[in-house]
């Protein structure tokens, strides 16, 4: 529950407060160096596929994963970056091969946008995804928030 407030202080902050970096959500340019990064530091990777012109996508940044991409607190807990599903540029998937973001989205069954997915070091899925904005703003929130703690906990468990 204390996550929860945090996350809905969060929200607020990010929706009107000063903007204070961590304005730009790196893309995941390199899934096994970061399911490398995740083995080494003990934290999930939170993926968020997005499309251009979502406006929920829109929402979801700007209201949830902004503030969230803000916060110390959140950095020590996960790995946060972006996909998008209708994206030509190269990245490089779990086995280090190289594959368009789109292609990489519909092999991952993200093509429905926004979509929050969480993964372990190999690319295990660790937690159902978040797929589109379930519960409106009541409660995308504590959807987000349960899904990266059923995440850090099935990460601790060794799935």
């Amino acid at each position: 529950m204390k996550r929860l407030l945090s996350l809905i202080a969060l929200v607020a902050l990010g929706a009107f407060g000063p903007a204070q970096g961590g304005d730009n959500l790196p893309t995941a340019e390199n899934l096994a160096a970061l399911g490398q990064q995740v083995e080494r530091e003990g934290k999930p990777m939170v993926v968020f596929f997005y499309q251009d012109e979502c406006h929920y996508c829109d929402a979801v940044w700007k209201e949830y994963l902004k503030p969230i991409n803000r916060d110390p607190a959140y950095n020590e807990r996960i790995i946060l970056r972006k996909i998008d599903t209708r994206g030509d540029g190269a990245i490089k998937n779990f086995g280090g091969e190289e594959v368009r973001q789109q292609g990489f989205a519909h092999r991952q069954e993200h093509t429905f946008t926004p979509t929050i997915a969480f993964y372990g070091p190999d690319g295990q899925r660790l937690t159902s995804s978040l797929i589109g904005f379930k519960g409106g703003r009541d409660y995308y929130g504590h959807y987000l928030e349960e899904g990266i703690e059923e995440a850090e906990a099935a990460l601790r468990e060794g799935l």
